[in-house]
């Protein structure tokens, strides 16, 4: 074999070794997504936004100290309305727990907003974000991204993006780490 050759594959199997250096894998999780380690999350942002279907503003510092679940979506996506029952299933279970889930419904008209909720009889708050400034605070989070969901740690910092649908174990599994971290 050709040294460099050997050379390659020897360092392309030292840097396998090592795929965790960019995040925490953990059982339960997509393959390829990773929660980042507590010295590389970002502070999530702090400004208030108005609640749908409530009087008020929700500010993701209100939840501070929870294991905070952020999912974007809206009434006209189709895989949003797909992950619905598997995000409520995830809310019912966790919520006793220290666990906080917020909607933040994109680029929808009031109403239909509203009419999803009351259909998928949603059990969490919703942030009303019809011109996306929310969601664009988040890095990757796009109407062409939903759903997405974003788990912030207890200090209110992003630990995992989870673009596509989601499921309740993925999100047992990421929002049990979370609780779990010292």
């Amino acid at each position: 074999m050709r040294p460099a050759l050997v050379t390659f594959l020897l360092l392309a199997t030292l840097l396998s070794a090592c795929s965790g250096a960019g995040g925490i894998e953990i059982p339960g999780l997509r393959p390829g997504a990773v929660i980042a380690h507590p010295e590389d999350r970002v502070a999530a942002p702090t400004d208030a936004f108005p609640l749908l279907d409530e009087d008020g503003e929700l500010s993701l510092a209100d939840l501070a100290g929870d294991v905070v679940v952020v999912n974007f979506w809206a009434s006209w996506c189709g895989p949003c309305r797909a992950e619905q029952p598997e995000l409520n299933d995830a809310h019912n279970e966790l919520a006793a727990d220290d666990v906080s889930f917020v909607g933040v419904n994109v680029l929808d008209p009031e109403a239909n907003a509203s009419a999803y909720r009351r259909e998928f009889d949603v059990p969490y708050p919703s942030i009303f974000d019809r011109a996306g400034e929310f969601a664009a605070k988040f890095r990757g989070v796009s109407p062409q991204a939903l759903p997405t969901t974003i788990v912030l740690d207890r200090d209110g910092r992003v630990a995992v993006r989870l673009f596509g649908v989601t499921s309740a174990p993925e999100l047992r599994a990421v929002v049990g780490y979370l609780t779990e971290e010292a």
